[in-house]
């Protein structure tokens, strides 16, 4: 089996391994790109070059070398939602891949495999992180002749670490089967994002929402109430049925998600979200309500009800949509002076005023279907500002208790001494 070397640049090299001919007569040949440290004299890049094809040739023998034959990542994109990710990954999770693809194929769709390197995936991060690579929008419900278009802006560290999560993917799998001989992505380091705090209502804040929604329909007030004292996300509440209530307590067994325009019914996230949760004694009665105004709705449709189970639905018995919950808030808020709450902020409140009461992680984690404490603690290690400020004076009374005690010592000791 011979070899060869080609020098590409200052630092870089190809080496180029023949393995005979195939069906046709035609040569084989298999190549791998090898780079050598700056400061390096050329006799020594030669050596460490001499070096890497001995191996190369090595790794051939042993059956250990990438077989891409030129596919490029666009074709490793197809093969590997047709071999892996329509087997493995959520729906969910497939269509936002399939939402970030397009910017990766523009940049790096037709490069090699057997050619692409960590500088390729660094300056594709780096373009990301450029101002007006996030395109400009026109804003809406504008007057007539008014053109304003919203500024062009870049990504957000989170959303790039997400481009650069799913080339991570591609790649091991790539790598796995022998389509690479190592992860580009690997060598490379995404934009680190900053934890932020979630955006939810205080104590003071949430009792006048809470307040004013005392007044609005039963169905709205019951999706509000699921998500704030049970912890429920919007996919569970919109796929929750009447079979899976008993009174006080909810079985989590299914649940509805939104697919870009289509709304499907799928499991629970994970094995932990199939989880059985408790209400308190005013969800319950709203439940009731509810059920008693459906079981009038369903005889007012008559024939025309589609015999859903589902808890939530439309005037004839069909699913009703989970954006209907988005809705009423964005206007329920606006119509209030609320501040603006989304569904899942309902879910961060029900364990942040959990934890900040006392309850302890592991009972929190429970309630939320996480799959361990430890992402329950990730995500809510903080407290509210009024639990915060409690600290504050909690110390304040110890530190007037401790000057308290010791005064009344020392008085006594001067009492005793007499």
């Amino acid at each position: 089996m011979k070899g060869s070397i080609e020098k590409r640049g200052e630092n870089s090299y190809r080496l180029v391994v023949s393995t005979g001919v195939d069906g046709t007569g035609k040569q084989v040949k298999l190549t791998r790109l090898f780079k050598t440290d700056d400061g390096m004299t050329d006799a020594d890049k030669r050596k460490e070059a001499e070096t890497a094809l001995a191996e190369f040739i090595t790794d051939i023998r042993k059956g250990n070398t990438a077989q891409s034959k030129g596919m490029t990542v666009s074709g490793l994109w197809v093969y590997w939602q047709e071999n892996y990710a329509v087997h493995n990954l959520e729906d969910t999770s497939l269509f936002y891949y399939r939402q970030l693809w397009p910017r990766i194929e523009k940049a790096l769709g037709n490069s090699r495999l057997d050619r692409i390197q960590p500088r390729h995936v660094q300056s594709f991060m780096k373009n990301l992180a450029e101002p007006g690579i996030k395109k400009a929008s026109r804003k809406k419900n504008k007057p007539a002749g008014e053109t304003k278009i919203a500024p062009a802006s870049s990504l957000s560290p989170a959303t790039m670490r997400k481009y650069h999560a799913l080339l991570q993917s591609i790649f091991t799998k790539a790598v796995q089967w022998r389509l690479m001989d190592y992860n580009p992505c690997a060598h490379t380091s995404p934009p680190r994002a900053a934890q932020k705090e979630k955006a939810i209502y205080d104590v003071e804040t949430t009792g006048k929402f809470l307040s004013e929604m005392e007044g609005e329909e039963t169905a709205f007030r019951l999706m509000v109430m699921l998500a704030f004292t049970a912890g429920l996300r919007r996919e569970e509440i919109f796929g929750l049925r009447w079979t899976d209530i008993d009174e006080a307590n909810l079985s989590i067994r299914q649940a509805r998600v939104c697919i870009g325009k289509q709304v499907v019914t799928k499991q629970p996230k994970t094995s932990s979200s199939r989880r059985s949760v408790s209400v308190p004694a005013e969800v319950a009665t709203l439940i009731k309500r509810h059920s008693a105004q459906e079981a009038a709705k369903k005889l007012q449709a008559g024939k025309s009800w589609q015999g859903s189970d589902l808890v939530f639905t439309n005037k004839d018995g069909s699913a009703l949509h989970p954006q209907t919950m988005n809705n009423f808030l964005k206007q329920f808020c606006k119509i209030k002076g609320l501040p603006q709450i989304s569904p899942h902020a309902f879910r961060h409140m029900n364990a942040t005023f959990l934890i900040a009461s006392g309850t302890d992680y592991r009972t929190v984690s429970g309630k939320l279907g996480h799959r361990n404490t430890t992402i329950t603690m990730n995500l809510y290690s903080h407290l509210l500002k009024s639990a915060e400020q409690e600290t504050a004076n909690t110390m304040t009374g110890i530190i007037a208790t401790a000057k308290q005690q010791a005064k009344d010592a020392e008085e006594k000791q001067k009492a005793q001494a007499k």
